[in-house]
């Protein structure tokens, strides 16, 4: 008869290997909460665009102060120029009495206004002739700057500047002659009025100051 040796059911076997390892563990929620954890609040992240829109305003700033500074300077370039100062007037409608013997010569200053002055003073020479056919005549005197004849009779400061140049010549002092006389600071309009048959006549002259 054959004997079969139980086998020894004490002995110890190794566990089988899991296959699956043990990844890092979170503890999803305390004992007390209904939930999971929430996760610690991303500072860094509130920063960043509490930086970006500040970058914003200060961006739309300057864009602002820009636009207002270009509608400024168009507005100043379209701007219409000011008007220019009116001529400063020195005196207005003056009037002077040459009272000459026939045959002399008198000098007017311009300037003052004054009649009878000694020539280097005069800014006007009147030269009176009685003689038939002879009248007497105008010229620019020694103490004129320069002088002419303008185009109209009430011609300003800006027409006497503009007119045609007199020089040496002497024309006939019949009324309603103009002449423009520049003298060293004044530019001056003198106006014949009245020419007598004795070698008197009669100026009205108005002045204005040169700048």
């Amino acid at each position: 008869m054959s004997v079969f040796r139980a086998a020894n059911s004490t002995t110890a076997w190794p566990a089988p290997a899991d296959p699956y390892e043990d990844g890092p563990t979170e503890r999803l929620a305390s004992a007390d909460s209904d939930g999971p954890a929430e996760p610690p609040p991303r500072r860094g992240v509130v920063f960043a665009v509490l930086l970006a829109m500040l970058a914003l305003l200060a961006s739309a700033g300057s864009v602002l102060i820009a636009w207002r500074a270009l509608g400024r300077a168009e507005e100043a370039f379209h701007r219409a120029p000011a008007p220019a100062a009116a001529p400063l007037t020195t005196y207005a409608d003056e009037r002077l009495r040459i009272q000459a013997g026939c045959g002399t010569t008198t000098f007017v200053d311009l300037d003052e206004p004054r009649v009878d002055v000694p020539a280097a003073a005069g800014d006007l020479r009147y030269q009176s002739w009685c003689e038939k056919g002879a009248g007497p005549r105008l010229a620019l005197g020694p103490g004129a700057a320069a002088g002419g004849r303008p185009k109209s009779a009430d011609t300003g400061k800006d027409g006497c500047a503009a007119a045609s140049a007199l020089g040496a010549t002497t024309v006939p002092a019949k009324k309603g002659l103009v002449l423009c006389v520049r003298t060293g600071a004044r530019m001056v309009r003198a106006e014949v009025t009245d020419v007598g048959t004795d070698g008197t006549a009669s100026l009205r002259a108005t002045s204005w100051a040169v700048r």
